[in-house]
């Protein structure tokens, strides 16, 4: 059964009602619901965006604030975070409030997705990012307010700190749970570690990755069976930028990107070793290179895959991993592999 199609309220008009400079804006809406009534008098407030940053030393710390927040009852932890300058890009923002508020830079980063604050009233998008291997480069040159005092965790006392309520603000411990989410997988009160485990890394991108690329893409020959298509993806691969997800120094997964125009790119390849599959490695690259791709202004990505007129179980799983990190169906072209191959196009706007 196709699913429901769900119908978007029209704007009318606005009209600003209150102007408090860059940190607060309301204005009041005419909005047209879908069943044809008007509401003349929607309220609608706009504060800056900002990027909530959970960063991890290299030694497995979690840098966090205790601090003092006008809004909130008595003390409270929390993570790096800053609202976005006008034209700055959410990692942009993230790797600039990292190295003011804390002296730290980190070489992995990792999009956790961007949030809206109020379904109704708009507000702002928290961006929410994981930074690992973060080192101290400099010494903070901070421009906040409140009082605050700067701590390095461990995996137990931040995890300790989130069951107890201790980081008061939605985002922030928004920010904790997600990134702790990919670090590990959690079950009741013990948490189990899953890859990427916490020595594991997601580094690039890189060129010349084919040598170490070529025992997990012949590791899977239900997907690169072909040998001729197996050495043209090597050629590629050590042409192209390539994310490279890598484990006390072994590489068991990777993924390699194509850019095709200044807006579009494409995910020519990706992979890791079977015994790794659905352990997390697949979303981690992809969300690596995403905010690669966002960095440099890439705005649509997209990614071929076997169409789901073929019967193969192995892709069905492959397009339904890509729906879950926000991919659509956009058309399936026989002619591009062939009528036994049908390819399916997927997209996704950063």
């Amino acid at each position: 059964m196709p699913p429901t199609v769900l119908r978007p309220w029209q704007t009318l008009s606005r009209e600003t009602i209150l102007d408090h400079g860059k940190f607060l804006k309301v204005e009041n809406h005419t909005v047209k619901l879908p069943d044809g009534r008007i509401i003349p008098d929607w309220a609608w407030v706009t504060i800056p965006s900002a990027a909530i940053v959970l960063a991890v030393t290299a030694d497995q710390k979690y840098i966090c604030f205790r601090q003092i927040k006008y809004a909130v009852e008595g003390t409270s932890l929390a993570p790096v975070g800053g609202m976005l300058e006008p034209g700055e890009l959410p990692l942009e923002a993230g790797r600039r409030e990292l190295l003011e508020e804390t002296g730290y830079e980190a070489d992995s980063w990792i999009s956790l997705g961007g949030y809206i604050l109020d379904p109704n009233r708009g507000i702002a998008t928290m961006h929410l990012f994981l930074a690992q291997n973060a080192c101290r480069v400099a010494k903070p040159v901070s421009d906040d307010l409140e009082d605050q005092e700067l701590l390095l965790l461990s995996r137990g006392e931040i995890e300790a700190a989130l069951k107890a309520g201790e980081f008061k603000v939605l985002a922030w411990s928004a920010v904790v749970s997600l990134a702790l989410n990919h670090l590990f997988k959690f079950c009741g009160d013990e948490s189990i570690a899953t890859l990427p485990r916490p020595e594991s890394t997601v580094e690039g991108p890189v060129l010349g990755a084919a040598a170490v690329c070529e025992p997990i893409l012949r590791a899977l020959p239900d997907w690169f069976g072909i040998e001729e298509a197996l050495l043209n993806y090597l050629t590629e691969i050590d042409r192209l930028p390539t994310f490279l997800a890598r484990d006390q120094g072994k590489v068991f997964g990777f993924a390699t990107l194509k850019q095709h125009t200044p807006l579009s790119a494409e995910i020519l390849v990706m992979g890791c070793y079977p015994q790794n599959h659905r352990q997390g490695i697949g979303r981690a690259l992809l969300l690596q290179a995403e905010t690669w791709l966002a960095g440099q202004g890439v705005e649509y990505l997209q990614v071929k895959t076997l169409g789901p007129s073929h019967p193969d179980a192995g892709y069905a799983r492959t397009r339904a991993f890509y729906t879950t990190m926000g991919f659509v169906p956009l058309e399936e072209l026989p002619q591009i592999w062939g009528a036994a191959n049908p390819c399916l196009i997927m997209i996704k706007r950063l």
